[in-house]
């Protein structure tokens, strides 16, 4: 990606409130919901809307794009999420970045991912964590600090992303009337949980569930999860938390990543386009969006994973000297400012609807918001965030 990028494109730019995986042309994850409020410009102009092309396997076909949110921490370099740029199978064409205070976008010379990340593709939470180096440097914007403090359990955090606006997995049937789609950023406030807290959930669903819908648990698990035999009914309780924990219980969750879950009774969190999007506590970027839902997004619409930036900030600041080593950038400061943000806003299908992630929640776990809460009450009382605060 050393070479320059000549494409002209239309930005178009999403935030929602709740989050997930997938679409149907290409893996993507996703991230803001639920009358989540519009960002003012002057907040945070330096969180942008990443906008990343791919070749069509069919050339006869137009190019694919998928989005994401990045945030500007120095005048050339952009933070965001390696899955935004790892899609396998899929060649990358450009990736251009869109800041909120400027007219036109700005196209990356370069970037790097962590190198984590190639190595553990499975558990997508490992290194996910990317910088854009930019063909034209942004001297009007004020770059964002990092936070160093490692331990961020039990605080809170402010997440502002370019995703969808309409809710996930259960929370569908609230959304008949939401138009999903913005071109400006919103933002919310979460509760952030230990990395161990974000696994133990996980179990925790899977309990909950057998105990209270075994059969319909039994089918998910035969249907969904490879390897499993079909004759569950004759197996103990015992011998199916053996189970369940030999399934969920992965250790896909390291001590480099963190959950965080909503404070507003809405459930406002991550939804598609948050990701790479930043978590700030105290106005420094604490966390990158990795996922929606934690792990297999079982917990969409509700929980939220991030990319810690305090377990990374020896290897963003190698990257960044790498990146900008004998490297004059442009500069793009005399044509930049615009007006206003326009808030024109776009159709688009239900996110995730009728998915396996929202069967489960629905058909399996029977999830209702006063669950949710308990759920959230769970993850407080396994970090012991009341004694902590």
């Amino acid at each position: 990606m050393a070479n320059s990028y000549l494409l002209a494109f239309t930005v178009v730019v999403l935030i929602t409130f709740n989050s997930g995986r997938a679409t149907p042309s290409f893996p993507r994850r996703n991230l803001i919901t639920g009358n989540a409020p519009y960002v003012k410009t002057k907040d945070h102009p330096n969180v942008a809307k990443i906008i990343i092309y791919y070749e069509n396997p069919n050339p006869s076909k137009p190019k694919l794009s998928s989005e994401c949110t990045g945030t500007l921490i120095s005048s050339s370099l952009v933070l965001t999420a390696a899955h935004c740029l790892v899609k396998p199978g899929w060649k990358l064409y450009a990736v251009a970045v869109q800041f909120p205070t400027m007219s036109k976008p700005v196209f990356v010379a370069n970037f790097r991912t962590h190198y984590t990340y190639k190595k553990h593709e499975r558990f997508s939470s490992y290194g996910d964590i990317a910088i854009l180096r930019l063909r034209e440097c942004v001297t009007t914007i004020k770059p964002a600090k990092l936070f160093t403090d490692r331990d961020v359990t039990c605080r809170q955090g402010k997440a502002v992303g370019y995703g969808r606006t309409d809710t996930l997995g259960f929370f569908h049937d609230d959304d008949t009337d939401v138009d999903p789609t913005t071109d400006a950023a919103k933002t919310t406030t979460l509760n952030i949980h230990s990395s161990e807290a974000c696994e133990e959930i996980n179990y925790h669903m899977f309990k909950i569930a057998l105990k209270e819908n075994r059969k319909g648990l039994e089918k998910h698990l035969v249907k969904y999860y490879g390897g499993v035999e079909k004759n569950l009914q004759t197996a103990s309780e015992e011998e199916l938390k053996h189970l369940i924990f030999q399934l969920v219980d992965t250790h896909q969750v390291d001590s480099s990543s963190f959950c965080a879950t909503p404070t507003t009774k809405t459930f406002q969190t991550i939804h598609q386009g948050d990701s790479g999007g930043p978590l700030f506590i105290n106005g420094k970027i604490a966390g990158v969006v990795n996922a929606a839902g934690g792990l297999n997004s079982n917990a969409v619409g509700f929980l939220t994973q991030f990319t810690s930036v305090p377990r990374h900030i020896r290897w963003i600041k190698a990257m960044s000297y790498r990146l900008n080593k004998g490297y004059k950038c442009k500069n793009k400061s005399k044509r930049r400012l615009r007006a206003k943000t326009t808030r024109r806003k776009l159709r688009a299908d239900p996110f995730l609807k009728g998915t396996q992630m929202e069967l489960w929640q629905k058909n399996v776990l029977k999830l209702s918001r006063k669950k949710v809460s308990k759920f959230i009450k769970f993850l407080n009382n396994y970090d012991q965030c009341r004694k902590k605060n």
